[in-house]
């Protein structure tokens, strides 16, 4: 904790007036005090697999996904690897820049980086932290592309996420849909016919994202402890009625053991493409 606060107080003391991080000294202090705090009796929180490596268009708006399990009364932080300063603590936002936030549904375990109109200067590692004492953390690399996206975009929709994952393990999957000249208003989840909603009591969360400026509509589906009855085939489809699927297998401790064994366990689907 003494480190923690000599963090802060370092920081604190060290930015000059001139300097874009005067804006962090008008954010709330709470956060930072309860980055600087540790809890070691509660379960040691742990990243859900997300895309490391992410690709967008100069003046998309970039999602960089941050999943973690078991936060409890820690704080999340996200931070450019090149910068020592926090950009966000929690939902606060400490960098003078209106295009930086973070996405964060209540009891849900994601702690999405957004960076509306993204530019080339945006670019690079970033660093999602928790507050523990060993600085548990993530990094995920931003690439911009310098070429704007074309304006004649035509629908389309895709869905993506991981196929194979152990009974227990998140389920976490990612269906973008695009407009011809608007995003369309709204996506759904099925599963056996049946759609789904956010249910707090079964984990399950549901969360979307309007992205005018490429028309846009993004919606994650995430199941934080699944079970053998989560398998199967998973429907996204949008309020212009484009549909895609993907399947989920769900596997038992044997299953998981075969499969590593002959080397074939699905990794992760990219979210961004």
């Amino acid at each position: 904790m003494f480190l923690s606060l000599y963090f802060i107080c370092f920081f604190l003391s060290t930015s000059p007036k001139s300097h874009p991080w005067t804006h962090f000294l008008q954010a709330p202090l709470s956060p930072l005090l309860a980055f600087a705090q540790y809890d070691d009796s509660a379960p040691v929180p742990r990243f859900h697999p997300s895309p490391t490596n992410v690709t967008f268009h100069r003046g998309e708006t970039a999602i960089l996904h941050c999943l973690i399990e078991n936060l409890g009364t820690k704080t999340v932080m996200w931070r450019k690897a090149s910068d020592p300063h926090p950009w966000t603590i929690g939902t606060y936002t400490y960098v003078k820049d209106s295009s930086v936030s973070v996405s964060h549904v209540e009891n849900s375990n994601e702690w999405n980086l957004l960076i509306k109109q993204v530019q080339k200067r945006h670019g690079g590692v970033y660093v999602c932290q928790v507050s523990t004492r060993d600085r548990i953390s993530r990094q995920v690399l931003l690439r911009v592309n310098d070429n704007p996206v074309k304006e004649d975009t035509k629908p389309s929709i895709q869905v993506s996420g991981t196929s194979y994952i152990e009974k227990g393990d998140p389920i976490h999957l990612v269906c973008n849909t695009t407009g011809s000249e608007y995003p369309p208003q709204d996506l759904d989840w099925f599963k056996d016919g049946n759609k789904i909603s956010t249910d707090t009591l079964k984990k399950i969360y549901i969360n979307k994202y309007h992205i005018h400026d490429t028309k846009t509509l993004t919606s994650t589906l995430e199941i934080t402890h699944s079970k053998m009855s989560d398998a199967g085939e998973y429907v996204c489809r949008s309020s212009n009625l484009e549909i895609t699927s993907i399947k989920v297998h769900v596997l038992n401790e044997r299953e998981s053991s075969t499969i590593k064994r002959k080397g074939i366990h699905k990794k992760d689907s990219e979210l961004c493409k």
